[in-house]
This record gives C-alpha cells, sequence and structure tokens, in this order.
C-alpha cells in the first residue's frame, strides 16, 4: 500500500517557476518586469528562445493567467505544472 499525497497545488508550482526566471532576468537584465528585462538581458540568448520566454510569460499573465487573472480554479493540468517547473529551472540554471 502506497502514500498517499495531497492534491499539488499546480497553479502556485507555476507561479513560483515563473517568478524565479523573472528573478535572475531581472538581474542580468534592466527592468522591473521579466517582459521588460527580457528585452535587456546582455547574454547570448537565441531570439527565438527569448521570444518563447516571452510568450509563456504572457500566458501566465493573461486573461486566463497563472499569476494574476486566475485567482480561484486554475484551468491548468500536472502536466502544465511539470512543463512549467522543468523549463523554468532549466532556464535559471
Amino acid at each position: 500500500m502506497g502514500v498517499q499525497r495531497p492534491e499539488p497545488d499546480v497553479r502556485d508550482s507555476i507561479k513560483e517557476a515563473v517568478s524565479a526566471v523573472e528573478v535572475v532576468v531581472r538581474l542580468i537584465g534592466r527592468g522591473n518586469t521579466l517582459g521588460a528585462a527580457l528585452k535587456n538581458v546582455d547574454v547570448d540568448m537565441n531570439e527565438a528562445s527569448r521570444i518563447g520566454l516571452d510568450k509563456i510569460y504572457g500566458w501566465t499573465n493573461g486573461p486566463d493567467g497563472i499569476r494574476h487573472a486566475m485567482m480561484d480554479e486554475p484551468n491548468v493540468s500536472l502536466e502544465d505544472a511539470r512543463f512549467m517547473v522543468v523549463a523554468c529551472s532549466a532556464f535559471v540554471n
């Protein structure tokens, strides 16, 4: 018999993962938000990667977003959370 785990907080996992990326980008770029700082990051970053990260950030802040608009019922899956945690961890590293 296995250990029963509580339901994961997928919304918070995604929010925290993106927040970690925002902190790093703000340290190496200039800007108060991830979107603004990404435009000023002075590292050798592929433009497609920069655009992709900006779009992910936009998804988390948009009308169905994790960080602001969607405060009660997340419309995200465990797979969304896994992807975001891994992708954001890779970027931070």
